[in-house]
């Protein structure tokens, strides 16, 4: 079977303090709903507040 990874970011920490990691917790669920063949691994990515932009991502040397 094929197992999909959850993935959550956003840019700032002001967006930590509005809805967006519930929004995205949300569109996984719904996602995994929609896509019984695939299982969600228990295993996830996050990052919260790191800009891609600014280059937080992936600081030098990384």
């Amino acid at each position: 079977m094929a197992k999909a990874y959850r993935y959550i970011r956003f840019s700032s920490q002001n967006q930590a303090k509005g809805s967006s990691l519930d929004r995205q917790l949300y569109a996984v669920q719904q996602w995994s709903r929609e896509h019984p063949n695939i299982e969600l691994s228990g295993e996830a990515f996050e990052d919260f507040g790191l800009s891609g932009y600014k280059g937080e991502l992936f600081p030098p040397g990384n």
